[in-house]
């Protein structure tokens, strides 16, 4: 079925930034580490391809326009593109490499600790948002059967409205005081 298109994200000044698929709204909903343009600026290259030629065209415009990662051109690309969108780059040699760089003693903030302002600025900047797993729960199977327990009490404390501290759990190994 040929419901796939190539699509780029365009600057101000109207040369692309990122080359992309995608069927549906890809094109307009954030998707990895690139920032969506507004919808002027978002243009559809081709429409009507099967995944397998959206894929060729995606690599062809990439190649057109080059990859700023690899200082051939403009574009923030991290891959050639096609299928998979794999960089090649985590997991290898060099990355390992790059990573040892900057571990333990070779850190450059290695043995300091931020200052008192530091971490109120830090704290300031979280202020107001919502933790990426609030009211997201594990599958049971997944949970303890302590987590479990404390879950059910919750739930029952909620529901009476009482503030008690919880019960000993038969689970935990935790003795209360």
């Amino acid at each position: 079925m040929n419901e796939y298109y190539t699509y780029a994200y365009l600057r101000e000044d109207g040369t692309p930034y990122y080359i992309g698929k995608g069927k549906g709204n890809r094109a307009y909903v954030k998707h990895g580490l690139h920032t969506v343009p507004p919808k002027e600026r978002i243009l559809t290259l081709k429409n009507n391809l099967t995944e397998e030629d959206a894929f060729k065209h995606e690599v062809y415009m990439i190649a057109v326009f080059g990859r700023k990662d690899t200082k051939t051109g403009i574009l923030h690309n991290r891959s050639e593109g096609g299928a998979g969108g794999d960089t090649g780059y985590f997991g290898t040699e060099k990355h390992k490499e790059d990573c040892n760089k900057r571990t333990g003693e070779k850190n450059s903030f290695y043995g300091r600790k931020h200052t008192p302002e530091t971490l109120q600025a830090m704290k300031d900047a979280l202020n107001g948002r919502t933790a990426w797993n609030k009211g997201k729960h594990l599958p049971e199977a997944q949970v303890s059967a302590h987590a479990l327990y404390m879950r059910e009490w919750r739930k029952k404390r909620q529901s009476l409205n009482c503030h008690s501290t919880p019960p000993l759990c038969p689970h935990s190994a935790i003795i209360q005081r």
